[in-house]
């Protein structure tokens, strides 16, 4: 018969690990273009950030529930406002190419004109200022390595992948770490409940 606290433990590492499957389905399907090995990055990290949690919720043995549901909520809250900015600007600081198998590429700051060269400027005022751009990068044949720098300038390009980049992985450490701690709180909880 297992014990309470290796009951206690498993309790705690299923539902630490139910947060895995969705995260891991959202965070290696939809990486940021400038660094597409990230999802692979982020799973190997979930164990690692589950354990850190553990770790530093052992000390948190009966008197500190409140606090943690507390944090759980604070982390969760904030992976999904991020994942919300994640969304918004995988659809305007990037764009899916016409071949369905090619990956997506990333541009600057959408149709902002801070963020385009000269030809895209010129772009936009012409006829195609109101199409997509995706249409964009067909007229200008852009859908090829170096292409997205006709039409954005590098350093748009540059910002904008590494901001997504920076919100991706916020997302992912709040997602990971908010489950963990949420999974901590009620593993105490049944470990105080089966003590009294």
């Amino acid at each position: 018969m297992i014990d309470d606290r290796m009951r206690s433990a498993l309790i705690w590492l299923g539902a630490g690990g139910g947060s895995f499957v969705p995260g891991y389905s959202y965070f290696t399907s939809y990486p940021p273009p400038l660094f597409p090995g990230i999802g692979l990055i982020t799973a190997a990290l979930t164990g690692a950030m589950i354990y850190m949690v553990y770790a530093y919720t052992r000390e948190q043995r009966m008197g500190r529930l409140s606090s943690l549901l507390r944090a759980s909520r604070v982390l969760l809250t904030a992976a999904l406002v991020l994942l919300v900015v994640y969304v918004v600007m995988l659809r305007y600081c990037t764009v899916l190419p016409p071949r369905a198998d090619a990956p997506r590429c990333q541009i600057g700051f959408g149709k902002c004109d801070w963020s385009l060269t000269e030809a895209g400027l010129a772009l936009k005022r012409s006829n195609h200022g109101s199409e997509s751009v995706m249409n964009w990068m067909l007229a200008e044949a852009a859908f090829q390595p170096g292409g997205a720098e006709k039409l954005w300038k590098p350093w748009s390009i540059l910002l904008s992948g590494i901001t997504m980049i920076i919100v991706y992985l916020a997302a992912f450490a709040c997602w990971t770490c908010g489950f963990a701690v949420l999974a901590k709180h009620y593993a105490l909880k049944r470990e105080r409940d089966v003590a009294d």
